[in-house]
Formats: structure tokens, sequence, C-alpha cells
């Protein structure tokens, strides 16, 4: 019997449903956002930190495809980029932290938002998805 890993869609809506039952994803506006922008375009390599230390994932790894998928769609930060010490220096931040803040902010047509640091582009995506 072969195994079919779940697609990078259902991972994403996976992740989306568990933010709504956790009551972090409230408006029509961050749902459809969240449902519809693939957190998975925006990393290609990236850490995330478990209790031995991190670990390394690569999209375009066809043996860890899977893994890598499941990892980008959890709701963890994504270490994007260390510097020589291995200190993070940019990540994709934890969704569930995201979406608090986009419920937040409370943004409106035609709101200018300055995000300063935009790490891998996904939380400004979100904001832009109309």
């Amino acid at each position: 019997m072969t195994h079919t890993s779940p697609s990078p869609d259902t991972l994403r809506i996976r992740l989306v449903n568990d933010l709504i039952a956790r009551r972090l994803l409230t408006t029509a506006r961050w749902k459809t956002a969240f449902r519809t922008v693939a957190r998975d375009i925006f990393v290609d390599r990236f850490s995330v930190p478990d209790e031995h230390g991190l670990v390394e994932y690569d999209l375009t790894a066809p043996e860890h495809h899977a893994a890598a998928l499941a990892a980008v769609h959890s709701d963890t930060t994504l270490i994007t980029q260390q510097d020589t010490g291995g200190t993070a220096t940019s990540s994709s931040t934890t969704p569930s932290l995201m979406a608090l803040m986009l419920e937040h902010l409370d943004a409106q047509p035609r709101h200018r938002v300055l995000e300063v640091g935009t790490g891998t582009g996904y939380n400004a995506a979100l904001r832009a998805h109309r």
C-alpha cells in the first residue's frame, strides 16, 4: 500500500481550521486570506526548533518534501536565516501570532501599513490579500 502525503492545500486548511478553533482567526477577511495565501511559496529552506535544537528542512529536496510541507504548515516559527554564531536573524513568524496581530490591526481600505523587516513576505501577502 502506498502512503500519500496530504497536499499543501490540505495542510494549509488544517492549520487555518486550528487557528479558527482556537479563536485566533475570527473575521471573514483574515480567514479567507489564511485559506488562500500559501505559506510554502515564501520559503524553500528553513529550520524549526525542537527539543534537541534545530531541524533543517528543504522544500526543494524531493526526498524530504512531505516533512518540509508538514513543518511549513504547522503553527511554528520558520527560521530562514542565521548569523555565523547560529542566532536567528530572519524568520516567518508563528501563524497564530500573525493571526492575532492581523485581527487586532483592524486595517481598513485605503489605510497604509508600514512593516519593517518583512522577513519572508508571508505576513505582507496576508495583509495584501483581497
